[in-house]
């Protein structure tokens, strides 16, 4: 896992690996505008809001639907006024898929029940049609330890470490905001994590 992508942001259900840019916010509607600010002091992780759902794949199996995503987010991160910074922040999801037993090894819904908690960190399935299963999927965020790194602000952006990727922010009174990619940059999901000091 990694934090904040060159500190080691873990998440859950896939890598961060950068900020989005704009244009990436756009596909939401969530007006997201990177205004900068004063990023100094100790910013805990408060919620996380999806700003664009991943780009989806086809499904090993026909008839697999993704029914909802919501990011959760947990951590914190201390910027201090020589260019250093600390923290470790990890992003996860509450997901909703529906998926037909023909698709699994599983004889009815709480089997596969049973199957995916012993793979997922929390699952619940509901028998949703005649040989179909609704399952709700908590991927909770597991923090890393923390780990230290230098840091530079140009605009609305700050770069952590040597050659970061950019990390959109926007400072409004004691509550920050900041863009995430988590999975792959091209169709990974967009997130907006909310902090306050």
């Amino acid at each position: 896992m990694l934090l904040f992508a060159a500190l080691g942001l873990g998440a859950c259900g896939g890598l961060v690996e950068s900020a989005s840019s704009d244009a990436d916010a756009g596909d939401s509607g969530l007006d997201f505008v990177a205004c900068g600010g004063d990023l100094l002091g100790t910013w805990t992780v408060s919620s996380a809001t999806l700003v664009r759902a991943p780009t989806p794949s086809p499904p090993p199996c026909p008839g697999r639907v993704l029914r909802s995503i919501t990011p959760v987010a947990a951590g914190w991160a201390i910027f201090r006024s020589d260019g250093t910074m600390t923290g470790t922040v990890s992003v996860g999801n509450d997901q909703t898929f529906a998926v037909p037993l023909s698709c699994t090894d599983a004889s009815d819904c709480n089997s596969l029940q049973g199957i995916l908690n012993s793979t997922s960190a929390s699952v619940s399935c509901a028998t949703s049609e005649p040989a179909e299963c609704t399952c709700g999927v908590v991927l909770t965020p597991s923090l890393a330890p923390p780990l230290d790194a230098q840091y530079h602000v140009d605009g609305g952006s700050f770069y952590l470490g040597v050659g970061g990727r950019p990390f959109q922010y926007c400072v409004r009174g004691n509550t920050i905001s900041w863009l995430v990619t988590v999975g792959i940059l091209e169709t990974g999901e967009v997130v907006q994590v909310n902090a306050t000091r």
